[in-house]
């Protein structure tokens, strides 16, 4: 290809330079001419063979330049013809990128749709969201609330608390003080429980009197029933008698009183009477 376009532009450059040659002029038909008329000639000859000269160095030069500017078309050409096939090449990639790329629009379309589908739900879900979160913020703001209502319940408690720690060292000291009075008061108790114990000694023995002056008493008023019997009989010396067991009985009388009131809780002893009359002896 590149040698059959160098060629034709050759042809038809030398065409052109055939068809603008000067070609000799024609032989003298004259039989006779002077010497003048031959140097006229002649000169005319020099003059139309240099001019015939300067034009064809003017068209060698010419197609030197034309065949200078054929090569460098012809370098163009060529440089064309391979970014026509690179083109060629790079057409062909295109189409066949053009046909990846319809593909990869298609899945991309497909995903696309997929994505406005995964979209749409994202934006429901945004609204539950949404719904959930001003839901939260609700009850976080009623937390907070509560976190303050309790933070001041909790000050409260601690001033309470602090009152109850002065007030259990107030207790704690009082309750050292209220030790040491119970220890005295348990050696106090301990003593009178010893003195309690000497009087229930004293008091068993003074019951023990007691019954024997109770048994002193009974045989006393046997002796002054007997007596109440025999006074008819023996008036005088039961007066006596009478007046003497007045004096033993009051004494004894004293002697019990005195020891009555020495015993605390214990009731009183009735006087002795006759309760039943016994015969006269």
């Amino acid at each position: 290809m590149k040698q059959f376009i160098v060629f034709s532009v050759l042809l038809l450059a030398i065409q052109g330079l055939d068809g603008g040659a000067i070609h000799k002029p024609e032989a003298c038909t004259c039989t006779f001419r002077t010497l003048d008329e031959c140097r006229y000639a002649y000169d005319e000859l020099k003059n139309d063979y240099l001019e015939s000269i300067a034009i064809r160095e003017a068209q060698e030069k010419e197609r030197k330049d034309l065949i200078q500017q054929v090569q460098v078309a012809n370098d163009k050409i060529c440089k064309l013809s391979e970014e026509n096939h690179n083109l060629s090449v790079a057409v062909k990639q295109y189409k066949e990128e053009n046909k990846n790329l319809k593909e990869t629009i298609g899945s991309l379309k497909k995903t696309i749709e997929e994505l406005k589908k995964q979209l749409s739900k994202a934006q429901e879900d945004l609204r539950s969201c949404g719904n959930a979160l001003e839901c939260c913020n609700r009850e976080k703001e009623a937390l907070l609330r509560t976190i303050y209502e309790l933070e001041c319940k909790i000050k409260q408690l601690q001033e309470e608390i602090n009152g109850y720690k002065e007030e259990i060292a107030k207790l704690n000291k009082e309750l050292d003080e209220f030790k040491h009075k119970l220890a005295r008061c348990e050696k106090e108790n301990r003593e009178k429980q010893q003195l309690i114990n000497e009087y229930k000694c004293k008091i068993e023995s003074l019951i023990e009197e007691i019954r024997k002056l109770k048994q002193q008493l009974s045989a006393c008023e046997n002796e002054r029933n007997d007596l109440k019997c025999s006074i008819n009989k023996y008036f005088a010396i039961t007066s006596k008698l009478e007046s003497n067991f007045s004096q033993h009985f009051a004494s004894a009388q004293k002697a019990f009183i005195g020891i009555t009131t020495a015993r605390d809780g214990f009731p009183n002893l009735k006087s002795a009477t006759c309760v039943e009359s016994r015969p006269c002896k």
